[in-house]
């Protein structure tokens, strides 16, 4: 029988509970560890995020912003079906603009149930969706894509459906997203809200074995990366342009 400290009710549970996250000096993996018994943690030794900083990048206590929209960025599989929900400031990269991660949903679920979840927590919001190309092409006999599916279930119009024609090649990807956690103000993750993504940051590793530069190793045990791919359709969509000025050198701080 496996009983923690949420199991005591002589405690404070939450004030515990924001010890360890203290002393887990805001890392997800170490968290596991010392607060739910995760024991086996393996140091990340070869990055694919290399930018990623935890005391930089995750936090806490991210506000949802009602007067913002909720972009949606998909991944999609089976086990897990994921979306990350985000916000944005309309200026990008100046030195007030924000990015933040604030929720993820994902299971093996219909779109029904996903799109049910979302408009559940966010029911007054205005939606934009994005992510994996290969929604854009998958007939499910129902004469639509899934993107498709998912305007309907969210009841938004094909013009907040804000498509990429490809996904970009993982080494490509790799430079823009090192880059958006290099330059971009005050891109935030909510680690409490975000556990699979903040954790995906952390663990996301090269794939030794492939040929291919810069290959993000992926499988569906210990590196599904799902969440982690969905933030990476994200930064395509909307950041390609900022990503490449501050690679080259064209954004100056």
């Amino acid at each position: 029988i496996f009983a923690n400290y949420y199991d005591n009710f002589f405690i404070d549970v939450a004030s515990y509970e924001r010890d360890l996250r203290l002393a887990s000096s805001g890392s997800p993996n170490l968290y596991e560890a010392i607060a739910n018994g995760a024991w086996g943690v393996v140091e990340n030794k070869n990055p694919w995020l290399y930018n990623f900083d935890i005391k930089k990048h995750l936090k806490f206590d991210l506000t949802f912003l009602p007067s913002f929209p909720v972009y949606l960025t998909f991944d999609f599989n089976n086990d897990p079906f994921a979306c990350i929900a985000f916000q944005m400031s309309p200026g990008k990269g100046s030195r007030d603009s924000f990015i933040h991660f604030i929720k993820e949903f994902s299971g093996m679920m219909k779109i029904e149930e996903m799109c049910r979840k979302i408009k559940q927590t966010y029911p007054s919001s205005i939606f934009f969706v994005t992510g994996d190309r290969s929604g854009n092409n998958q007939d499910l006999g129902r004469n639509q894509t899934l993107y498709q599916m998912i305007a309907a279930q969210l009841g938004i119009g094909m013009r907040q459906l804000e498509l990429n024609n490809s996904n970009l090649e993982h080494a490509d990807s790799r430079i823009l997203c090192n880059t958006m956690f290099m330059h971009y103000p005050n891109l935030y993750i909510d680690g409490k809200n975000c556990p699979n993504l903040s954790t995906q940051c952390q663990r996301a590793t090269t794939d030794e074995e492939n040929n291919k530069a810069s290959v993000l190793l992926k499988n569906r045990q210990d590196h599904k990366n799902d969440e982690f791919d969905a933030m990476r359709y994200a930064f395509q969509t909307y950041f390609h342009d900022f990503a490449k000025k501050a690679y080259f050198g064209v954004i100056k701080k």
